[in-house]
This record gives structure tokens, C-alpha cells and sequence, in this order.
């Protein structure tokens, strides 16, 4: 049940807007693949790191809102990832962006 409060608060999915049954789908399935990210992403990135105790609602509000790229090479290969902000987290959320895209994407 606290897992999903955290999902509903996080996501901001208090309430669906979509009145078509088609409509109400899409968002559901769109709002489990978001969820399905995020959990891939703590479980990977931010194991070992002060991250680590953060929650969903916390790592979309505090980490994930910083603006930044994937730099890829012409083959499709990851590079580096390039934060266009300094915060006092992006120093380390560019260690577990780097070590999740090097594990998920070389």
C-alpha cells in the first residue's frame, strides 16, 4: 500500500484526466512504464550511494529534474552524460547516471 502511495504521489497521478476508455489505458500503462524506470533506475544506479534510502516522489523531484543529454557516438554507443546545471547533487547523480547508462546502454 505505502508503495503505492509513493507511485501516486511521485508520478502525480492523483487523478486521471482521460475520460475515453482509451484514453484511461494509455495513461495506465504509460504511468506502470514510468514506475517500471524508476524502479529499474534506484535498484541499478543508485545502489552504494547516498541516493540509495530515496524515494520515488524524491529522486523525480530532486534528481531527475535536472536538465541534461546522453552524448552518443554515430554508431549508437554511449559516450558521457553532460548535466547543463550545477546543483548540489549533480556531481553525484552524474556518477550513478554514468554508471546506470554505461551498464544499460555500452
Amino acid at each position: 500500500m505505502a508503495q503505492f502511495r509513493q507511485d501516486k504521489s511521485g508520478l502525480v497521478m492523483a487523478v486521471r484526466r482521460k475520460s475515453s476508455f482509451n484514453g484511461q489505458t494509455a495513461y495506465i500503462l504509460l504511468t506502470d512504464l514510468a514506475h517500471n524506470l524508476l524502479a529499474d533506475f534506484k535498484r541499478h544506479a543508485l545502489v552504494g550511494l547516498r541516493f540509495e534510502s530515496f524515494g520515488l516522489k524524491r529522486i523525480v523531484r530532486d534528481l531527475l529534474c535536472i536538465p541534461g543529454e546522453l552524448i552518443f557516438d554515430n554508431q549508437g554507443k554511449f559516450i558521457y552524460v553532460k548535466l547543463l546545471s550545477q546543483t548540489k547533487n549533480s556531481t553525484d547523480l552524474l556518477i550513478c547516471l554514468e554508471r546506470y547508462c554505461f551498464e544499460r546502454f555500452s
